[in-house]
């Protein structure tokens, strides 16, 4: 069963992969697939409405920085086999991102939350490829159920660690039903009281404005993410 749903990593068939990149110029794409390299799902374009899952494949700066755009049957698609856990990464000693993913680690485990990485950071990870640099975002997702976590205090304590880490934090905090909010937004727009609104995104119901208030209060029973199987 494949979980469709945004910052989900799916592997797709090499038959199905040679129909829709089996002509592109870079020889990196073509392979993808056959290397049981990942592509992301993201959020169809109005015109790719119904056309199949619409996903993702962003390429390491050496290879022009490209963010090239795919759809597939779901039936070509099979889950994801590594993990994106934060703390599942092949970190080396001498990376200069360690100390900044030891100190989110820290953070996440007094709230029982297991972030995941994303970006640039992941993309390295389970390709092998180069993607990070000196100037690169660390983009980090927070899982969150407002009924379990006190997302307040989470969003507080991020903001007051983005003083101790060299790399600028990014990445969003995604709540129970896959809506997703950029966390600075969401935690510049908390502070401001429930009223505020915040741009929200999911495969479900796209990209939305809606209340700090009702992303806060959303019961974790009322999951909207999408299964496909």
């Amino acid at each position: 069963m494949v979980l469709i749903r945004r910052h989900a990593l799916v592997t797709v068939s090499p038959s199905a992969w040679r129909e829709v990149a089996g002509d592109h110029p870079l020889k990196e794409v073509r392979d993808w697939a056959a290397l049981r390299r990942p592509l992301v799902c993201r959020c169809p374009a109005p015109d790719e409405e119904g056309a199949g899952v619409a996903l993702g494949l962003p390429l390491p700066p050496l290879l022009g920085k490209l963010r090239l755009a795919f759809l597939l049957p779901v039936n070509a698609l099979a889950p994801f086999g590594g993990s994106t856990a934060l703390s599942a990464l092949d970190v080396k000693p001498d990376s200069f991102w360690r100390p900044d993913v030891a100190k989110l680690l820290q953070l996440a485990a007094r709230y029982n939350i297991v972030p995941e990485a994303t970006g640039s950071l992941l993309w390295q990870s389970v390709t092998g490829l180069e993607y990070l640099s000196a100037t690169s975002d660390l983009d980090i997702l927070w899982r969150v159920d407002p009924v379990r976590h006190d997302t307040t205090s989470l969003l507080r304590d991020l903001a007051a660690l983005t003083g101790a880490l060299t790399m600028r934090l990014d990445g969003e905090v995604i709540f129970p039903d896959d809506r997703g909010v950029q966390w600075r937004e969401l935690h510049d727009s908390a502070k401001r009281g429930g009223s505020e609104t915040v741009l929200a995104k999911s495969l479900r119901h796209g990209v939305e404005i809606t209340t700090v208030a009702s992303l806060f209060t959303r019961d974790a029973a009322q999951s909207r993410e999408v299964m496909a199987s």
